[in-house]
């Protein structure tokens, strides 16, 4: 029987076993969540230079842009 037919009971079982199974939906996509997150953490340890590039601030950017502008104006 699924979630859903149990929904539909109007017994105090079917209320509890449809709160149960719910939960248990609920756990296990909490650890798969929880995985992913510890994966991406543990990726961040093993490979740093990957992730610990920092993005170019805003002045920096624009200035590289200028640069960038002005070299194809020239040639």
């Amino acid at each position: 029987m699924n979630i859903l037919e149990l929904s539909k009971k109007t017994d105090i079982d079917a209320y509890f076993a449809m709160h149960d199974a719910l939960n248990e939906v609920l756990k296990i996509k909490r650890n798969q969540t929880s995985e992913k997150n510890i994966t991406a953490k543990v990726e961040r340890v093993l490979n740093p230079e990957k992730y610990n590039q920092a993005p170019l601030s805003k002045s920096l950017r624009k200035q590289q842009d200028h640069i960038n502008i002005l070299s194809d104006h020239y040639i």
